[in-house]
């Protein structure tokens, strides 16, 4: 008997991951010692300053200090920032005072602090007084102008706003102790605010994009037009965000795959002297969204205008109503013949879908037109009407097409048989803690908590190997969906298994089966995008199971 065989896909990538996480850790704790960078590391200690404490001999205790408000210290103690402190301490203080991290950092006092797991305490050079902060070049270039946690922080905006970076990134919004830039205050582009619900956003365009525009003509002085940029730098982005003026279109747009060189257009813009334009790249796959690019180009009156900063090059055009009009005439045209399509098509018991397929290009198409024109022009208005007609209206056909496949259906029990030679049985609908038991915890935590799934008895009485494989939307040959009546209409749902196993044997989670000829197994499917609740009672209990292998497809009621 085949027997199912298990990939440690996930297990691959997390187990290494968690062994460099543990390596990295214990690495800082040998290392660091409490000392927060950049004042200073194991390898460089404050330019000839000690990191540790004293003079090389024992690391003294950490014990409170005595006030000295209220009179003189003991013999061999001095009166520093209030507190009784050695003399051996005072000499550390005096050194950290001497030291070029004060004057590049601020850390210009003394103090104790815990090693990085809290073993062992050394003296340290740290940031004492705000004093020290504001003359220090960091305050000037980053805003650092405050005393934060032992070092020198952006408190409040206050110290962001007079900084070299607020100026020339934008970053003038004070975020756990550094200047950030925080776009998500200003206020969207009244053409994309008007954009429909389902509308996508096209921020980053092909670079030949740009070139459509190249030699058109401008608007008049004072009259809005569309704003067309061109993007590049030497690290891959596949967003950006665009601020002109005190408007911004955040996270605007994303693209499959990666650029190096892209556009972006906005309509109606007006342009004054010295505007700028700035731009943010960044990369939803490059150590979590960091961005990794900023680039600024301002408006000198004549066109075209560029701006290039740390490696981001950014080349704009403004032009007219006229030849926005152009740009977009072929982006309507595509959204025309898509839409010409969606009227000719009809639902597929076969190949049912959860739209017709033509729909997300006519979206995407008039998205890219409205990219010029503006979601409130007159030439998308009847075009977006036409999609929101077809989005309302297919769920009803759908839900037609249930009643009619739902009459000519396998009930629960009856086998049925693909031409790839697989025989296939609604067998139950499996709910509550029998189900539960069989799902992975790992695995489930990728999918909406089912509450119950649908149990398949399955059999290969074909001549070659069968494969299966729990990936949402396809079981390896095949593919499962879910049709639901819902409200009149009716939902089209793909299908993911939670649990694959070989027929006779206790359920258990697999990732994959091969099945040979004669072999049986079981199969449960949820839906991939909500709970599946049957047996409970509801007006929507009636699913149907499409199970099809690229050549045909059978019927199967969980009734």
């Amino acid at each position: 008997m085949t027997r199912p065989s298990r990939t440690r896909r996930r297990g691959d990538r997390v187990l290494p991951l968690r062994l460099w996480l543990l390596v990295g850790l214990l690495a800082l704790a040998g290392c660091m010692r409490g000392c927060p960078a950049p004042r200073c590391s194991c390898g460089d200690p404050l330019s000839g300053l000690r990191c540790g404490g004293g003079s090389g001999g024992p690391t003294p205790a950490v014990t409170p200090g005595v006030p000295c408000g209220a009179g003189a210290c003991e013999e061999g103690a001095v009166c520093l920032r209030g507190i009784c402190r050695s003399t051996g301490f005072a000499a550390e203080d005096e050194l950290c005072r001497r030291g070029e991290a004060c004057r590049e950092h601020g850390v210009c006092g003394a103090d104790y602090e815990a090693s990085f797991l809290g073993l062992s305490s050394k003296l340290e050079c740290v940031a004492v007084d705000a004093a020290d902060c504001r003359v220090t070049p960091a305050c000037a270039a980053s805003g650092l102008c405050s005393l934060g946690d032992a070092e020198c922080a952006a408190t409040s905006d206050a110290d962001c706003a007079p900084s070299a970076r607020c100026a020339s990134h934008d970053e003038c919004t004070a975020v756990r102790g550094s200047c950030k830039r925080d776009w998500t205050r200003c206020d969207p582009y009244p053409a994309l605010a008007s954009a429909p619900a389902w509308a996508p956003v096209f921020g980053v365009l092909p670079a030949e994009t740009y070139a459509r525009v190249a030699s058109a003509r401008p608007p008049e002085p004072g009259a809005p037009g569309a704003l067309a940029c061109r993007v590049s730098r030497g690290a891959d982005f596949d967003h950006l965000d665009v601020r002109v003026g005190a408007r911004c279109a955040v996270h605007f747009g994303s693209v499959d795959g990666d650029f190096r060189a892209g556009a972006f257009v906005l309509p109606d813009i007006v342009l004054g002297a010295n505007d700028a334009v700035a731009v943010a790249l960044s990369d939803v796959e490059f150590l979590g969204g960091d961005a990794p690019g900023f680039g600024k180009a301002r408006y000198p009156g004549t066109l075209p205008f560029r701006g290039a900063l740390d490696g981001t090059e950014v080349e704009c055009l403004l032009v007219d109503s006229d030849a926005a009009a152009r740009a977009a005439a072929p982006e309507l045209a595509t959204a025309d013949r898509a839409l010409a399509e969606v009227a000719r098509e009809r639902p597929s018991a076969r190949a049912p879908r959860a739209e017709p397929r033509a729909l997300a290009d006519a979206r995407d198409a008039l998205a890219r037109a409205a990219a010029w024109l503006g979601w409130s022009h007159a030439e998308l208005a009847g075009r977006v009407a036409v999609v929101e007609t077809a989005q309302r209206d297919w769920p009803r056909r759908l839900g037609e097409l249930h009643e009619h496949v739902w009459a000519v259906a396998a009930p629960r029990g009856t086998t049925s048989d693909l031409d790839s030679g697989l025989r296939v049985e609604l067998r139950s609908v499996v709910c509550g803690d029998a189900l539960r038991a069989s799902l992975d915890p790992i695995h489930s935590s990728n999918l909406p908590t089912p509450e119950c799934a649908v149990e398949l008895a399955i059999e290969n009485r074909g001549t070659g190997k069968l494969y299966l494989r729990d990936r949402p939307a396809r079981l390896g040959d095949f593919v499962a969906e879910l049709l639901r009546p819902k409200e009149g209409a009716a939902v089209l749902e793909r299908g993911a298994t939670v649990s694959l196993y070989l027929d006779g044997e206790p359920p258990r989670y697999s990732t994959s089966l091969d099945l040979v000829p004669a072999a049986r197994a079981v199969v449960r499917l949820v839906s991939e995008q909500g709970a599946l609740a049957l047996g409970s009672g509801r007006a929507d209990e009636r699913a149907l199971v499409v199970l099809g292998d690229g050549k045909g497809a059978v019927y199967l009621r969980a009734d």
